[in-house]
């Protein structure tokens, strides 16, 4: 990291970032090795979990959480039910409210399983939704999962994680491989992530990240 700053130094533009897992041995050593090297303090990228369909779905069984996806006012739709039309349309909403386009449901994600990703309607509002990238047989499926904001309790979005989950399981059999990231920007599912995960995954981090911009001032050596 010293190495990479020098260099950056001598550039004299733009801005360095560094992303790591709380989950490895040297996590805490870095950041306090960025932190004496004068980079920001360390912040959520996002939530990570990962298991497979059969461990969730032994998890949802076991609490009848399918209740959830009937109830009165819940709605979901699969992307490739919704036109163009409506995907600019929903896209200028949530430009207009400051989602990052990262986390927006249509774009720019590639390989995206139209049939698994799914809006998520409650009394005919869009709370939030879950992006589900294709993968090969027995690979990880990547899924982002974005609560609007209109409800941040949490576990808003249960309903939601419960009917992929379903799906995937019908679709792919039990062994099929999932990751779920939720970002910072929907502090509610971050927190249900962090309260649950353990019950019905096998994998836990959270994701972060530090920046560095050259001020000008000495650099500390550690």
């Amino acid at each position: 990291m010293r190495q990479a700053q020098k260099i950056y130094c001598t550039a004299g533009s733009g801005k360095l970032a560094a992303f790591w897992s709380d989950s490895l041995p040297g996590a805490e050593p870095l950041s306090r090795l960025l932190a004496s090297l004068g980079w920001s303090t360390p912040a959520l990228d996002c939530v990570r979990i990962s298991a497979n369909a059969q461990q969730t779905k032994v998890w949802s069984d076991s609490r009848r959480m399918e209740r959830m996806t009937v109830r009165p006012g819940i709605e979901f739709r699969e992307f490739g039910a919704v036109t163009a039309s409506e995907r600019a349309e929903i896209d200028g909403l949530l430009e207009a409210e400051g989602v990052p386009g990262r986390w927006r449901p249509f774009d720019p994600l590639v390989n995206v399983n139209q049939q698994l990703s799914l809006l998520m309607y409650r009394n005919m509002n869009l709370d939030g939704w879950m992006v589900v990238q294709n993968s090969g047989p027995g690979e990880v499926w990547f899924c982002s999962l974005y609560n609007r904001g209109l409800s941040t309790s949490a576990g808003a979005l249960m309903p939601l994680l419960v009917e992929v989950c379903r799906r995937h399981h019908a679709a792919f059999g039990p062994t099929g491989r999932w990751r779920y990231n939720t970002g910072p920007e929907h502090p509610g599912m971050a927190a249900f992530l962090d309260r649950y995960a353990g019950e019905f995954a096998d994998f836990h981090d959270r994701h972060l990240y530090s920046t560095f911009t050259f001020s000008g001032a000495p650099i500390a050596t550690v």
